[in-house]
């Protein structure tokens, strides 16, 4: 499902479906709705409650550049506080992740203020675009996949699939469940 250019308030059609097929069914080339990915249930789990869940479909093309920015600017450390923070508004408050004021209020509490210039700047929107065409080049067509050495593991996993996805031994160039 594709952003809308403007921000619109979601409902309940913008909500993944959940699908319980096992992570052995995911490669690059699966649609995103076939990800086994239980999002309520992990949420609950995490302790999030039933109000978690986006509260606005909208392009969240700055909210990227600007991790990628901080990661540039102050590492990891600083691309995480950020990345908790962009989450934090989408999934928990309700915020509008598209809103260069919310992702520049987030930058400055971060400790990174030089972000809303730099966003204003546009460096943010190269990155991104570029990262996404190598992401296209690559075949990945949901978030998050993870490659690792011609290896490919599609959509939300617990720490125990990823780590035996590639702990598993398979043939160079396969991905996880399917040998091309």
């Amino acid at each position: 499902m594709t952003a809308p250019a403007q921000a619109t308030a979601a409902d309940e059609s913008d909500v993944a479906p959940s699908v319980s097929d096992g992570p052995q069914l995911c490669a690059v080339g699966t649609s995103p709705a076939a990800v086994p990915v239980d999002a309520a249930r992990i949420a609950a789990e995490e302790g999030f409650g039933p109000a978690w869940g986006p509260a606005w479909r909208s392009s969240s093309h700055d909210a990227h550049g600007l991790a990628f920015l901080a990661y540039e600017h102050g590492g990891s450390a600083l691309q995480h506080r950020i990345v908790e923070q962009v989450m934090q508004a989408h999934f928990l408050d309700g915020s509008d992740v598209s809103d260069l004021q919310l992702l520049n209020d987030i930058a400055a509490r971060s400790g990174f203020p030089e972000a809303a210039e730099l966003l204003d700047d546009g460096a943010g929107d190269r990155v991104t675009r570029e990262l996404l065409v190598i992401g296209r080049a690559r075949s990945i067509r949901t978030s998050p996949t993870f490659l690792v050495g011609g290896w490919s593991l599609v959509g939300a996993q617990p720490a125990e699939a990823i780590i035996g996805a590639w702990v598993e031994k398979r043939k160079p160039g396969s991905v996880l469940g399917y040998e091309p």
